[in-house]
């Protein structure tokens, strides 16, 4: 059964499982699995700092603040996903993703600066009033509007204590102490169970495609034989017709 058949039955976790299957044979798709899971353990041992900065001068937003939030939503983790399918650094939901114009959930600079400009945003929305903000980062603006205030959800109520208590308390030297341990020094891989959730979420959000087209996965010189695996794995998903071009 193709992944796209078990996708529209409602079975995102056997789509993932099933893909990951397949990636075990001797197949074009096995090489692009393989490709996906170096290319995550590699964002996940990256320096965040530089990005960190940058986006605080952009957006004009304390670094530390960032940083704070960055700790308590995915604890720096490039590959985070949470159980309501946010993503990456900063956990950002597909649809607050796609309004950003962040195209690769995974890829660190995409995903903080994305988080930093939503952050800004709400700063504005809230004449920089600090908690506020981060409720609606939490909880979502319309949340902290119904209130008039932070929302009485106690998630969030901890949330906003917690990344206010990290960004008091940080430092000269700041929050982020460099590439989070999130694979072991002897290389670990990142297990199946791992991977199929984060091809769970992307399938669910309608973002598989563009982590497929993106050049960051193979390099900007993708290879005859990467573009058919890529053009496989599309169809496999039923994300594109033999052509290569869209099944609609």
């Amino acid at each position: 059964m193709k992944v796209s058949d078990l996708l529209a039955a409602g079975g995102a976790s056997l789509a993932a499982q099933s893909l990951l299957q397949s990636g075990r044979a001797s197949s074009p798709s096995s090489g692009f699995l393989d490709t996906f899971k170096k290319t995550l353990q590699s964002r996940a041992s990256e320096d965040l700092a530089p990005i960190f900065r940058e986006a605080a001068e952009k957006y004009g937003i304390p670094q530390a603040l960032l940083e704070a939030v960055a700790k308590a939503e995915s604890n720096f983790n490039p590959n985070a996903v949470s159980r309501a399918g946010a993503m990456g650094v900063m956990q950002l939901m597909p649809g607050t993703a796609r309004s950003l114009g962040v195209t690769d959930v995974f890829d660190p600079y995409q995903n903080i600066m994305g988080g930093a400009r939503y952050l800004a945003d709400m700063l504005r929305r809230y004449d920089g009033d600090v908690r506020l903000a981060l409720a609606a980062y939490n909880a979502g603006p319309g949340n902290v509007d119904r209130y008039g205030g932070i929302p009485p959800f106690q998630e969030t109520q901890s949330y906003v204590e917690r990344v206010m208590g990290l960004f008091e308390s940080a430092g000269a030297e700041g929050i982020y102490k460099g590439s989070a341990a999130h694979i072991s020094a002897e290389g670990g891989e990142i297990s199946n169970e791992a991977l199929a959730e984060l091809i769970k979420t992307l399938l669910l959000s309608g973002m598989l495609d563009s982590a497929l087209g993106s050049s960051s996965l193979f390099g900007s010189e993708e290879s005859g034989e990467q573009h058919l695996i890529g053009t496989l794995l599309r169809m496999q998903l039923g994300l594109t017709d033999a052509s290569g071009g869209l099944p609609f």
